[in-house]
């Protein structure tokens, strides 16, 4: 029996250890872009995950234009039904759609976008294609005579969207971006807006800067900036993208095309960042003790919690919890944790976090003070925005199943913002004392907190 427990044991510290190098692997052998290379070709890929809808857009809210002529014989349409938004980088979602392209008899056809080619057969009279700025190139061949043709699509939409058409990205929440003008934008115009915190170190202080990833479409030449700073991306030469940098000295900026459209962008950026904060969380609970050989305890109490975190990375960071109840029969439960995220999804607005670490409980028995170590293991979700702008929710837990008399469960249910916080939580824990006794410990309750500083 003993052997056995010993190797599992062996077992959960070993998934333990490879789970933490794996992560930690993963996440150093990763480069993160802020765009793809070639954005139209990402744009068409079926690799790249789709996304919520931006906006109520139409197919018929999109026209083509051919750069000269149009190729005689030939009939384009949008597929109805076939508009979907696509994430073509953690911080920017365009749109694409399926156009069924209809060819002149013994006609043979490709569609280039980039390097991206596409046959167009009788068969397969369908090809995924770009609806932002993007030019497509048709190659027809007939009776070996071949000709090239370019055409795009332009957003004309059939009826007016009420209020803003800039859109903004859930990547802009936390900085509470906001915009300015962009219910004025002409007619055929839209735009989506995407933000990157940028964190470099001056003078021992983490300064902030935030990246603005601008796609403008609709626009004949390339944007002006009227205050703040900018450069367009060296990663595309579209006229339509560019990249905007803020700073807490320099937090909006104002944006002008030449056809007279115009919009100001607006953020929220402290003078240096914190890596570390301290908070406390207060509540009613059930309570409910139970030692062998000492009276028992099972009523209502406050319990009082103490939460701490200090960022590695961005992706990264250490966090510590303590939990005790206000009771004169109380009992004290530390928890110190490697907290990585190791995956997002739904459209970048989920996070699941891992959380690798330890716990210690302190409690008084018949016999004297008792200190336990104990290794349970956790996760958290994180949906950003679930209830708002910057108002997250978040599901976890730590878990360590009865071994040898011995368990652990820790799980919450939080809603708010960084600012205000409140909880569901239960947490239970069991201990072994001598070769009969126990310890076991149970607690319910709802908690309001905050932080009280950063650092």
């Amino acid at each position: 029996m003993q052997q056995g427990k010993s190797m599992f044991r062996s077992l959960y510290w070993g998934l333990i250890v490879c789970s933490a190098v794996f992560l930690n692997a993963s996440r150093a052998g990763a480069l993160e872009f802020v765009l793809p290379e070639r954005i139209d070709e990402e744009l068409i890929s079926e690799a790249v995950p789709t996304a919520f809808e931006v906006a109520p857009f139409l197919e018929a809210d999109f026209e083509i234009g051919w750069k000269k002529s149009a190729p005689p014989g030939v009939r384009l349409e949008i597929v109805p039904g076939s508009l979907t938004w696509v994430r073509v980088s953690r911080y920017l979602v365009l749109p694409r759609a399926r156009v069924r392209i209809e060819l002149p008899v013994e006609t043979l056809a490709q569609v280039r976008i980039g390097r991206s080619i596409q046959a167009v057969t009788p068969e397969a009279p369908e090809v995924p294609v770009s609806l932002f700025s993007a030019e497509h190139e048709l190659l027809l061949v007939e009776r070996g005579k071949a000709s090239t043709y370019s055409f795009h699509f332009r957003y004309s939409p059939k009826k007016q969207i009420s209020g803003s058409r800039v859109f903004v990205d859930v990547s802009c929440s936390p900085q509470n971006v906001k915009i300015v003008g962009g219910e004025s934008l002409p007619a055929n115009q839209w735009v989506y807006l995407g933000c990157r915190m940028i964190r470099s170190t001056s003078h021992s202080k983490l300064v902030p800067q935030l990246e603005l990833i601008v796609a403008w479409s609709g626009i004949s030449g390339s944007p002006s900036v009227i205050s703040g700073e900018a450069q367009v991306s060296s990663r595309t030469s579209k006229a339509s993208l560019m990249s905007v940098l803020l700073s807490a000295d320099k937090p909006s900026v104002q944006l002008h095309e030449p056809e007279g459209g115009s919009f100001e962008i607006q953020a929220s950026l402290p003078k240096k960042l914190n890596r570390g904060s301290f908070g406390v969380g207060l509540g009613p609970y059930a309570y409910f003790l139970d030692i062998s050989g000492d009276e028992g305890v099972s009523q209502a109490a406050a319990l009082a919690t103490l939460y701490g975190a200090y960022s590695l990375s961005e992706n990264s960071r250490i966090i510590f919890f303590d939990a005790f109840p206000v009771h004169r029969r109380w009992y004290n439960d530390f928890g110190l944790y490697f907290d990585n995220e190791s995956s997002r999804a739904l459209d970048e607005r989920l996070s699941v976090n891992l959380l690798l670490g330890f716990h210690w409980i302190a409690f008084r028995s018949p016999s004297g003070p008792q200190y336990r170590l104990g290794v349970p293991q956790g996760f958290e979700m994180l949906l950003r925005d679930a209830f708002g702008k910057r108002k997250n929710m978040s599901l976890g837990g730590f878990f360590f199943p009865l071994i040898d008399g011995k368990s652990y469960y820790n799980a919450w249910a939080r809603v708010g913002t960084k600012q205000l916080f409140i909880e569901a939580n239960y947490l239970s824990w069991t201990e072994r004392l001598g070769n009969d006794g126990r310890a076991h410990a149970r607690n319910f309750g709802i908690c309001i907190g905050g932080p009280l500083f950063f650092f």
